[in-house]
């Protein structure tokens, strides 16, 4: 009888792992190369890019309300656009 050769342990290599990625639905870098459709755009009174294209209205600052928009909640975001920061 020749050399026999090695004998592969199936339990540490199941047959489904050669197939794992092939199979899975991943959030990353896949779901990365779908988003090319522009909802938001730059606001003219507040710079930032989130004016609705659709709705018309800009989710930082409220235009085209007349007034700001702010709630207590966001003191962070308050205090970024406040009396002395530009």
């Amino acid at each position: 009888v020749g050399p026999s050769l090695p004998s592969l342990d199936f339990h540490r290599f199941p047959a489904s792992r050669s197939n794992q990625f092939s199979i899975k639905m991943t959030k990353g870098t896949t779901s990365f190369g779908k988003r090319h459709n522009k909802s938001h755009t730059a606001c003219r009174r507040c710079g930032k890019v989130s004016y609705h294209i659709q709705k018309k209205t800009c989710s930082s600052c409220g235009y085209p309300a007349k007034k700001m928009r702010n709630y207590n909640w966001g003191q962070k975001a308050k205090g970024r656009r406040t009396v002395g920061t530009g």
